[in-house]
């Protein structure tokens, strides 16, 4: 019997973990008013930050983010128990 490579369990479990995170953000997920004052930031750096922040959190709370991980996670577990 071939054993299984290593690293189909390691891809699985990261898509798995990422696919739980990006669900739970997108149900629980809140925006911070201002960053850039809980880090401290002043300024130029602290606009930057603001803009940063607000650009990731759409990204990361899109729902094709969702599932891109779900994708993920279901294409390499046919993989796993071939």
């Amino acid at each position: 019997m071939k054993k299984k490579a290593i690293y189909l369990y390691v891809c699985w479990l990261i898509s798995a973990f990422g696919a739980l995170l990006s669900l739970w953000d997108l149900l629980a997920g809140k925006r911070l008013e201002n960053p850039a004052e809980v880090m401290q930031l002043k300024g130029e750096v602290a606009q930057q930050y603001n803009r940063f922040y607000n650009v990731v959190f759409d990204l990361n709370h899109s729902m094709s983010q969702a599932l891109i991980y779900l994708w993920v996670f279901f294409y390499w577990r046919q993989y796993l128990y071939c």
